[in-house]
Formats: C-alpha cells, structure tokens, sequence
C-alpha cells in the first residue's frame, strides 16, 4: 500500500513539475476554421484556415491547406506531417460541413467533433451550397472572409433573423434528441473570378431589405467597392439559406420565406428591415428595435394547439409614398398592419414546412414536455403526428415608431 502511495505521489509531482512533453508555439499549427467534405474517391477532404505562429517574431502567417484521408483523424495527420507542425484545434471557432458529406451522412464527422475535447461546442457550424473548401478557400481571394469573418457574417444573418445560431452544441442536441430538427445557416460561395452575375435568389425582397440596388449594396460589408477593369465579380460569401438535419443527414433546405418566418420565432433579432408597401400606401421601411417572440402549448384532447405570438416593435428609416400622402398616425397604423400580414404569412410558411416534412423545428416537444409532461409520454411514440395534426394560432402585433432618418418620396 505505501509502495502504491509513494507511486502516486511521484506520478503526481512529475505531472506537476512539467515532465510529460510540452510542444513549443512555433512547433504548433493552430486550426481557426475547419471544413469537411466528402470527395468522390471516398474517405474525407479537410480544409483549414490556420496560422503558423513564428517563434522568432510571434506574427502569425495565415494559411489555407488541405488533405485527404480516410478518416478525419487521418487527415488531420497527414496534415500535420506535410506541415510539420503539431495541428492545435483549441481555437477551431468554426466548422463547415460540405453539402454532399451532409446528403449522404455527417454523423461520422459530429461524432467527431463531439468527442475531441479541443473543439469548442460553442463553435460555429456552417453548412456549404456546394464544398466546405469553397468557402474556407475564400480566404486567399477576399482576406476579410476568414474564420472570424465568417463568424460575424453568420452573427448578422442570425440578429436579421435570416438564419439560426448555428452552433455545434445545438447541432449535437438536436442529433441526440429524439424528436427535435437541428438547424444550420447555408453559406455560398459567389464571383471566383469567372465573371459570374450573383443569383437571382441573393437579391433582397419585401420584409428583407431595401429594393434599391444603391441602398442595399451601401449596407453589406461584403459587395465590393468596385468589380475591376477586368469585370470579374470578386469573391464575396453569403448566407443562403437555413438547412435542417436529421439527426445528422440533412433533411431539407427552407425556402426563403418560410426561412423568414423561423427566424421571427427565435430570440435575438435586433436591426432587422422589414419593407412593407402596396399601391394605396406606397412602401414604408424600418429596422426593428425591439422583438419578442414565444409559443404556448394548449393541449385539447388528444390534439394540441400552439399559440405562436410575436411582438415587433420598429423604426422608420424611409418612406415613398404614393402622391398626396404624408406619413401620419393613419398610414403609421396601415403600415404596421401590412407588417402583420407579412410576418404572419412567413410564419405560416415556416409551420407548414414543419407538418409537410416532419420535423419539430420549433422545439415544441421540449416545451410539451415541461408544461404537460402526462401528454407528451402518452404521445412521444407517435410525436411527428402530433406536430402535423396540432393547429397553430399565429398572432403578430407590430408597431411603427416615428424615429431615425426618414425621407419621404412620391413614386
């Protein structure tokens, strides 16, 4: 027993006195960004953004690699071997799953990722329209777009409520969860130097942003300036869409609006524009300041009913009304009631995508479950028909504020 004691503190002291091998910050290669893609001879394609900390001057030298292997852990160290650096995935703040790894399965990378204690689950996860080295690539051609780049980009679509929060730790709950849909933003990829016009699904439309060209292309940081003598479009990366998975297969990819109406009933959207006009009024746009959202359970026999309400509270910030008007009290009133409709209808499209695939993308199994724990064990074994079967009372109340920049125009 003492020999066993007199072990254990020698073990104890040489961990605490620094024998086990230490690796030095110029011998490390630290990960920022991670993509994994599913390429057609099999096995896994990884791209990462990292940097090579210098041991003489301490600048880090940013850097875009890839490798291929047959599993991710051996790529990673193929990787570390042609780099000669000890790969470091302490600071991976963001991961992109390649579209055909997530059609045919990403489960093997989540687990992955879900047991390699380096890995934050705090991590942004991305899904590509098209490859993950697409869109980590972007790097080379538009510094601006790298890892931290992409993480503000998917944070603005997130508080515009144009996409989720896209993390691993919801990703993972959501695959081990038996009911509820994980969500992740699409990201894209556009003018690689091919001269490519941007696609007609990228330009802003009603309740998004402002429909002149001028105005929408002032506020996004990430259209360029200028296309060059060339006329080559420069590289410039957007979030697309929402995606949901299954477990880890993805399930499907939400249409625009009903996109929109998920984004409504989440938390945290702040600054989004909402465009809202028909001939009677002209067209009013505001930013929203304030936004509340919450649904209540109601169960009605064997059914359910969900009461989805929401709150918005916004800005004016432009005005073009048609001849004779002026924005008063009257046409405050009739503008927020188009606000209504239009967030209203967006919810709708988001509830019906829910029943027509069969997914529980709001989450309403867990709030079931907490408010009527009786109804949801004697119905969890047929719980999607109970999603698709429920009613759901949608009820948007929106108020318009006579604040910011206005300009008011006849069209």
């Amino acid at each position: 027993m003492k020999k066993r004691k007199l072990a254990a503190a020698f073990l104890s002291a040489c961990l605490l006195g620094g024998c086990m091998k230490s690796v030095r910050l110029n011998e490390r290669g630290i990960v920022r960004a991670l993509g994994i893609d599913l390429p057609a001879s099999g096995g896994c394609r990884l791209t990462m953004q990292i940097n090579l900390p210098s041991g003489e001057d301490a600048v880090d030298k940013p850097l875009v690699i890839e490798e291929e292997g047959r599993t991710i852990t051996d790529a990673l160290a193929r990787a570390a071997v042609s780099q000669g650096k000890q790969l470091f995935l302490g600071d991976c703040r963001l991961i992109v799953l390649g579209q055909a790894l997530a059609q045919m399965d990403a489960s093997p990378a989540l687990d992955f990722l879900n047991t390699n204690s380096m890995i934050t689950p705090s991590a942004t996860v991305l899904l590509a329209e098209g490859t993950a080295n697409e869109i980590l690539g972007i790097q080379e051609k538009a510094p601006r777009l790298d890892a931290e780049g992409l993480i503000e980009m998917t944070e603005g679509a997130y508080h515009y409520g144009r996409a989720p929060r896209s993390r691993l730790l919801d990703l993972i709950n959501a695959a081990e969860s038996d009911h509820l849909a994980g969500t992740l933003a699409v990201v894209s990829v556009e003018g690689k130097g091919s001269g490519t016009s941007p696609s007609p699904d990228s330009q802003p439309d009603e309740g998004e942003a402002s429909e002149n060209p001028e105005e929408s292309d002032a506020g996004s940081p990430d259209t360029p300036e200028s296309e060059g003598a060339s006329g080559e479009k420069p590289a410039q990366a957007e979030v697309s869409g929402v995606a949901v998975f299954d477990r880890g297969h993805l399930g499907f990819l939400m249409e625009e609006e009903a996109a929109r109406g998920f984004g409504w009933m989440q938390k945290g959207i702040r600054g989004a524009p909402l465009v809202v006009g028909d001939e009677r009024l002209g067209k009013v746009s505001t930013l929203t300041v304030s936004h509340r959202a919450k649904i209540v359970p109601e169960a009605v026999g064997d059914l359910l009913v969900f009461h989805m309400e929401v709150e918005i509270r916004s800005a004016v910030q432009e005005t073009a009304l048609s001849p004779g008007l002026t924005f008063g009290e009257e046409e405050r009133a009739y503008a927020a009631r188009l606000q209504e409709r239009l967030v209203e209808s967006q919810i709708q499209e988001a509830v019906d995508a829910s029943r027509r695939w069969g997914y529980d993308l709001f989450g309403l199994s867990l709030l079931v479950r907490q408010k009527d724990p009786g109804f949801y064990r004697k119905h969890q074994e047929d719980w999607m028909s109970i999603v698709q079967k429920s009613g759901y009372d949608i009820q948007v109340s929106c108020e318009i504020e006579r604040t910011g920049g206005t300009k008011q125009e006849e069209v």
